[in-house]
């Protein structure tokens, strides 16, 4: 009976030496202020128009309409974690969705050169007038 607790010790202590690594390990730090901001591959004055002009989102509606959105753009130009900060009916939710999928691959943010994940903040505004 003592051997047995002695080894079900050492299993949760095994457990504890090589789970806990790989969860501290797993996620790479996300930043909100890296070095240098990431970009639209385009230049930051050119988010805007290259929406209107490649997307008809704002075509739909009547009123002035703007969503806030929340990513992060990850350290090879894609994103992920996309987050809806204002409310905004599902309608226009899906169109925006669409939008940043189909965007060019954004310019990393970096910190001592080396590119990394950092979160981006996005305000569309729709008037269509």
């Amino acid at each position: 009976m003592r051997y047995l607790s002695q080894c079900n010790m050492n299993l949760k202590i095994f457990y504890l030496i090589f789970i806990l690594p790989i969860q501290l390990y797993s996620q790479e730090e996300i930043y909100l202020y890296p070095e240098k901001p990431s970009e639209f591959v385009y230049g930051e004055d050119s988010i805007l128009i290259y929406i209107k002009q490649n997307f008809c989102i704002c075509n739909h509606f009547n009123e002035i309409r703007s969503a806030t959105v929340q990513f992060v753009v990850e350290p090879n130009g894609g994103y992920s974690n996309l987050i809806f900060i204002s409310k905004i009916n599902d309608d226009l939710k899906e169109k925006i969705r669409v939008v940043i999928n189909q965007l060019p691959l954004w310019k990393p943010g970096t910190v001592k050169d080396k590119p990394v994940r950092s979160y981006r903040i996005l305000n569309i505004i729709c008037k269509n007038k």
